[in-house]
Parts: C-alpha cells; sequence; structure tokens
C-alpha cells in the first residue's frame, strides 16, 4: 500500500469519497485492476487517516460471511476473472453495483463457513499486524537515511 496524496474531507478531489469501515474487503471496480484492501477491526488506522477511491468497492462481513471468507473470495483469481468478465464501459471499464451482483461465488452451508473461519481468521488478522508493522520498519528506515545521508 503506498501512502498516497493527502486530502481532508473538506478538501478532497470528487473521486475520493468511500470511507472504509471495519470488517470490510475492498476492491477496485477496474477491469484488469488487482487492488485489494481487507479493513479488520484492528485497522482504526486505515479507517480514521484515508478516504478511498470512488474507483473502490467495499463488502461488510457477516456472521453469514465471515471476514476470512469474504477476503478468500475476493482476493481469488476467480473472482477477478468475474470482475473482469461483468465489466461495462469502453476507456475504463469496470463493475458497477448492478454487474457486481453477477459474480457467482460458493455457497456453504453454516457448518462450513464456522469451520473456514475458525481455520483462516487468524491469518487475517496476522496480515493487518504484518501491514502495521512493515510501516512501522518504513519509517523507521526513513529516520535512519535522514540521519545518516
Amino acid at each position: 500500500m503506498s501512502d498516497g496524496e493527502i486530502i481532508t474531507f473538506n478538501k478532497r478531489p470528487s473521486r475520493a469519497n468511500m470511507q472504509p469501515i471495519k470488517n470490510s474487503v475492498w476492491f477496485a471496480k477496474m477491469k484488469g485492476s488487482n487492488k485489494k484492501l481487507i479493513i479488520t477491526d484492528n485497522d482504526s488506522d486505515l479507517i480514521n487517516n484515508y478516504i478511498l477511491s470512488t474507483g473502490y468497492l467495499g463488502v461488510e462481513a457477516s456472521s453469514n460471511l465471515p471476514l476470512s471468507l469474504l477476503s478468500a473470495i475476493i482476493i481469488s483469481d476467480d473472482f477477478n476473472e468475474q470482475r473482469d468478465l461483468n465489466s461495462v464501459g469502453t476507456t475504463m471499464a469496470g463493475v458497477n453495483n448492478e454487474t457486481f451482483l453477477k459474480i457467482i461465488v460458493p455457497k456453504l452451508d453454516d457448518n462450513e463457513i464456522k469451520e473456514y473461519d475458525c481455520k483462516y481468521s487468524a491469518f487475517i488478522k496476522e496480515l493487518s499486524l504484518l501491514r502495521k508493522k512493515i510501516n512501522e520498519l518504513k519509517i523507521i528506515k526513513s529516520k535512519l537515511l535522514d540521519k545518516y545521508f
């Protein structure tokens, strides 16, 4: 994830209008793009400090679709292929709310969903922790480079 440009709520481009929320997965709607963002309940830094472009579409997790399963679906190659096949437009083709609903995902029963979440939810939390550690290391690296060079 790059830092992007600094904007405020009152001074932002018209395309910056999506507020990330906890326990959600965001993906770029544009055909051919592979930008994904998983927001856990530990990602308050992203929730409080970032506004996403309207080029992103977010899906909130629920008890029927836990964050671990939602993340697996959104980051899958099959999801990217279906998003691209359901994209509309010519210059900047992408999915919209209507064509997004045409994307087919696996249907699991309640037990399969619970088993999946028990097995993989820890990995989603680990991704969040690793992202924060990487950001901390980037800050330390920048300070060291400024100090010695």
